[in-house]
């Protein structure tokens, strides 16, 4: 039986519909335009209340239904069957989707009516146990690779890095023994206004010449046809992902840790690292040399002026410490971050020269940055485990690029494809001086 409200309603689309036949492709005269605007509007207040209305009646019923605890009670009133309410990881997992919820829902209120649930929820029930459908329902597979992230590198970003068009790169220098003050022998001499003597000559620079040789660097990965074609996502993409960060991160250890025989000449590698701080003889220079003698290792409060990390910031020349940079391992700045004061502070956030850290370690260190590798040495004995200087000192040649390069013909016949990359390049420490190294002595 039609209510007042739908009786209205049905008037007003019988008026309305009669304005518009009678002006069919017309314009409206101004008085029938606003009736027939006044008719719209109140049809749209009319069904505003009825979907209210319905709305209302529908609350109502859902409020008075059953609520689903005695189909629930009723299934619990019989003897358990063997391995019934054990559930796998699958099943828990598909069991606790928002579908399968709402059609669980649908089925206790459909049976404490007596009704049956409509199909869909069924079918969603039936995707929850495996027996009885859930095989047929593949897993969802995201594309996302879980996977480690890499390390940092420090080196490259920071040292004197060129392009070259040889395989041999060649600086010209000028090898200066005497002190750290002047780089060269060239002096002047204060005389009088009429000179007793004729003016001797000056001490010539010596001349030397640095060899930086290009070095190749090659990977190949092997990926199986099928797997290119089948996988559910870019296998290509990945492995050469994979071959980047290979470079990124071996490059890094070949400037700190290359032995120079077919790879960069490292930076501890380098002949001034064994030299003492301040001897008397040295390959490019005297009174320099590179090392700082830190002691045992377990002698990490070592803080003199000659050792430890005090001594080892005293020893780089004033004029290189606008750039310079502590470049350590994790471990080895822990062990610094340890040490405390007699009465327990701790010493690197315990005044203006060892800053408050913060994201676990601080940025600086008696006042200047540090930068991390893990390719950096651990503490241990005749290991040189942190290195203090402006890393400019280091001269990184890139000669060709990296690239990569797809070849399918080489193991065809395998039905494999061939993922090849290709770098050249050389490094080497050219200017020792710059640099100073932690060492433990035993």
């Amino acid at each position: 039986m039609a209510t007042p409200l739908q009786k209205e309603m049905k008037t007003l689309l019988i008026e309305m519909d009669a304005l518009s036949s009678r002006y069919e492709g017309e314009i409206m005269p101004e008085a029938e335009a606003k009736s027939f605007k006044d008719k719209l509007a109140r049809a749209e207040e009319i069904k505003g209340q009825i979907d209210q209305s319905s709305k209302a009646e529908a609350l109502k019923a859902w409020a008075h239904a059953p609520d689903g605890q005695s189909a629930v009670m009723a299934g619990f009133s019989r003897p358990a069957m063997p391995d019934e309410g054990n559930i796998s990881a699958e099943q828990l997992k598909s069991q606790s989707q928002g579908a399968y919820k709402d059609a669980f829902v649908k089925y206790l209120r459909a049976a404490a009516k007596g009704q049956n649930p409509d199909q869909p929820a069924m079918k969603v029930l039936q995707e929850g146990i495996d027996n009885s459908g859930g095989f047929f329902v593949p897993p969802e597979y995201r594309t996302e690779l879980i996977k480690k992230m890499a390390t940092l590198t420090a080196v490259r970003p920071n040292a004197f890095t060129f392009t070259t068009g040889s395989e041999l790169v060649k600086f010209p220098r000028v090898k200066y023994t005497t002190d750290q003050k002047y780089t060269s022998g060239v002096r002047f001499a204060w005389t009088a206004e009429a000179p007793a003597a004729a003016i001797g000559e000056a001490t010539n620079p010596i001349a030397g010449m640095i060899n930086i040789p290009i070095h190749t660097a090659t990977a190949a990965v092997y990926v199986t046809r099928a797997l290119m074609e089948d996988a559910s996502f870019d296998i290509l993409g990945y492995v050469t992902e994979l071959i980047g960060e290979a470079y990124a991160l071996g490059e890094e250890d070949a400037f700190l840790n290359g032995t120079g025989a077919g790879s960069p000449d490292g930076i501890l590698n380098d002949a001034n690292v064994a030299i003492a701080s301040g001897t008397t003889d040295g390959m490019y220079i005297k009174t320099g040399g590179t090392y700082v003698n830190w002691g045992s290792t377990v002698n990490t409060t070592s803080a003199g002026v000659t050792t430890g990390l005090v001594g080892l910031e005293a020893a780089l020349p004033p004029q290189y410490e606008a750039n310079a940079k502590f470049l350590a391992n994790k471990a080895t700045y822990a062990a610094y971050r340890g040490l405390t004061s007699t009465t327990g502070v701790p010493l690197w956030n315990a005044n203006d020269a060892w800053p408050n850290f913060a994201n676990g370690m601080a940025a600086h260190l008696l006042g200047y940055p540090i930068l991390k590798s893990q390719f950096m040495p651990d503490i241990a004995a005749s290991a040189y485990p942190m290195l203090f200087g402006d890393f400019k000192a280091y001269f990184i040649a890139d000669r060709v690029g990296l690239s990569i390069e797809v070849l399918r013909e080489i193991v065809a016949l395998q039905d494999m494809v061939v993922i090849y990359a290709r770098k050249r390049l050389g490094g080497q420490l050219v200017k020792p001086w710059m640099l100073k190294a932690m060492y433990c002595s035993s």
